[in-house]
Formats: structure tokens, sequence, C-alpha cells
């Protein structure tokens, strides 16, 4: 996969994620709508700065440990970084499944607008070990 196909996905997922966060505001009545739209503006930061937080700072800390020469600790993180990134993808996949599952077979349907940060989760870590192994 390349950096413009999870790009991609991730434009795509968002607009899909912030129709349906105007779809809970406007059709979810059994809540306040206060409640509503905190909840639509959660799951859309949440599924952004997921995505943006994973898949800079483990790039942005292994550039600047390559900088200061300091191999031996360089080519430790970098083999812990792709690890934790790995666990954070299946994280992502068992958030996502976790929140459709309790939405489609529980009694609340609110868990299904929020499968969209495990979506973010995933396609950030994606993203990391795509820079990571090309640039390192």
């Amino acid at each position: 996969m390349s950096e413009e196909k999870i790009r991609d996905f991730f434009k795509k997922f968002g607009l899909l994620n912030f129709v349906m966060s105007i779809s809970l505001v406007v059709f979810a009545t059994d809540m306040k709508l206060f409640d509503r739209l905190m909840i639509g503006l959660w799951i859309n930061l949440g599924y952004l700065m997921f995505y943006f937080v994973i898949s800079m700072v483990p790039v942005r800390q292994l550039n600047w440990l390559k900088k200061q020469n300091k191999q031996g600790v360089y080519k430790l993180q970098r083999k812990m970084v792709l690890l934790s990134m790995r666990f954070a993808q299946a994280m992502g996949v068992i958030l996502c499944l976790s929140f459709l599952l309790n939405g489609l077979f529980g009694k609340d349907y609110q868990p299904i607008f929020a499968t969209f940060i495990g979506t973010g989760i995933f396609l950030g870590a994606t993203m990391a070990i795509l820079k990571i192994e090309t640039n390192h």
C-alpha cells in the first residue's frame, strides 16, 4: 500500500465519519442536542488526532535519533516502533470490531459511530509503518 492510497482512505473515511456525525446530530432525538454535538465532535477529533499523532510522532522520533548518530539506540528503537505500530494496527481493528458488534448486537446504536476512532488508529499506524520502512 502506498502513502497516496492511505491518504485517500483517510479522506474517504473522514468524509464518511463527518456525514455519520451529522446524521447522529440530526436523527438521534433520544439525547439532548448538546450531547449529540459533543459526541459528534469527539468522534471526529478522535479520528483526526489518532491518525495524525500515530502517523507522525514515531517517524519524527526516529529522525531525531538518526540525526544524533546513535546507531545502536536507533536500530533498537526502530524495531520497537515497528512492533508497537503493528500492535496499534491490531488494536485499531479490535476496537473497530468491538464497537461495531456492540452497536449491532447491543441495545445501543451509538458505539457504531465510534468505529472511526479505530479506523484512524489503524490508518495512522499503517502510515507510520510505511514511512519507517521506506525512509529508515
